[in-house]
């Protein structure tokens, strides 16, 4: 499967003109916490998953595969959290 032009949750939130700030507050989360999520740096909820789904008007589905595609470009020490609870 070539990944190469699917989009990242940072290529979607851009992609609808919205900033961190915006898209971390229709979340409920900091938008530190997203951005850190963006990075593959933070591992989410299916809760969370959903809340950002909404917020960027896509399908729980794609804000899922856009976030393992950035956490499966990481190496694995760099991985601190599970990825979906």
């Amino acid at each position: 499967m070539d990944t190469t032009n699917s989009p990242t949750l940072r290529d979607m939130r851009k992609a609808k003109g919205l900033t961190l700030v915006q898209v971390g507050a229709a979340c409920g989360m900091s938008a530190g916490n997203l951005s850190r999520i963006e990075r593959g740096d933070e591992g989410v909820t299916v809760k969370r998953i959903v809340r950002i789904a909404g917020a960027l008007k896509e399908s729980p589905e794609s804000v899922l595969a856009a976030f393992l595609r950035v956490r499966a470009s990481k190496p694995i020490k760099e991985l601190r959290k599970t990825t979906v609870v």
